[in-house]
């Protein structure tokens, strides 16, 4: 029989789909050894239905007790979000066999038996953990779906010339997706202006009213995992933030350019510029987005190959050690 692994995360307009994606990467990983099931406060509709298609449980909560009570000794709980603190670890931790953490922040105490974050540059010693804790840091166990893992260990397919990809995640409360078309609009050079809007962007009816002048924009709305793996894979360059949307872009080995506007994705900003995996768009300032496009559009350059696809047996080695 197989042993249980509850993941609690949350997703919505206001904060994001990233977590939500990379626990689905985590759960297509581990699925033939453990039972998953996904606990969720907030969770929108179509992940709920990507939950389903993967074969994962779906038990949606009010609060914390409802999570809590499901588990028992023998089970595995992974926590990704940014309210568990050190002392709710501890409570988890207690009520089940072995707790994993998910993070990005490397902020307050944790009581994690295993601590995943793929940010580049994060060491051991950036935490305030445990004797018995062990990590699972940077690249090497980038938590992507199984569709970009594929494209990570592919040789990469030629792009489609002077065309390039949008794509601010599954939400955008910022509307960054609109400003960035806007500004790559201006540039005749490119010839192909595709626009990824995720399943809970708010502000598609601007979008649309936007690119509907302009032919050589293509909006793709709410698309699948093996979709978004494909457009990377076709695209010239890429225009992303620095979180879950960069690992894909350089997994699918497209030229990219990314930037941060939130906190919590400075260390995968810096530590991916340290490697010089991207050209810099700073905060998406409008011109800081305008000289990163000139400078990718002028200058001729092949992205190099920072995540190589082997993350699933690595951190399939972590959790069968737990």
């Amino acid at each position: 029989m197989k042993q249980n692994l509850y993941i609690r995360a949350d997703g919505g307009k206001s904060i994001g789909l990233g977590h939500l994606v990379r626990c689905i990467a985590l759960g297509q990983m581990l699925e033939k050894e453990v039972t998953i099931t996904f606990v969720c406060k907030d969770a929108p509709e179509e992940l709920s239905r990507e939950f389903k298609t993967n074969g994962f449980a779906f038990k949606p909560i009010k609060d914390e007790e409802e999570f809590l009570t499901l588990l028992n000794k023998n089970d595995i709980a992974v926590l990704d979000g940014y309210d568990f603190t050190g002392e709710y670890q501890l409570i988890v931790r207690d009520r089940c066999g072995k707790l994993v953490c998910i993070d990005d922040l490397a902020k307050g105490k944790f009581a994690a038996d295993l601590i995943i974050n793929h940010a580049p540059g994060i060491t051991d010693a950036d935490y305030n953990a445990q004797p018995y804790t062990k990590f699972a840091l940077g690249p090497a166990y980038a938590l992507l779906r199984r569709s970009f893992l594929k494209k990570a260990s592919a040789i990469p397919e030629p792009a489609v010339t002077a065309s390039v990809l949008i794509s601010f995640g599954g939400s955008d409360p910022l509307n960054l997706t609109l400003k960035t078309l806007k500004i790559a609009q201006t540039f005749m050079l490119l010839k192909h202006i595709g626009v990824l809007a995720g399943a809970s962007y708010g502000h598609l009816t601007s979008l649309k009213a936007e690119a509907k002048n302009d032919s050589r924009v293509v909006i793709h709305h709410a698309v699948s995992e093996e979709k978004v793996a494909q457009l990377l894979s076709e695209t010239q360059l890429c225009i992303v933030p620095a979180s879950g949307s960069l690992f894909e872009a350089l997994a699918a080995g497209c030229k990219v350019i990314s930037g941060m506007y939130v906190a919590n994705q400075r260390r995968i900003f810096e530590g991916f510029k340290s490697l010089g995996a991207f050209e810099s768009a700073g905060n998406f300032e409008a011109d800081e987005l305008k000289q990163a496009i000139n400078r990718c559009l002028n200058k001729q350059s092949h992205q190099r190959k920072i995540i190589d696809g082997k993350s699933p047996e690595r951190l399939l080695n972590l959790f069968r050690a737990l």
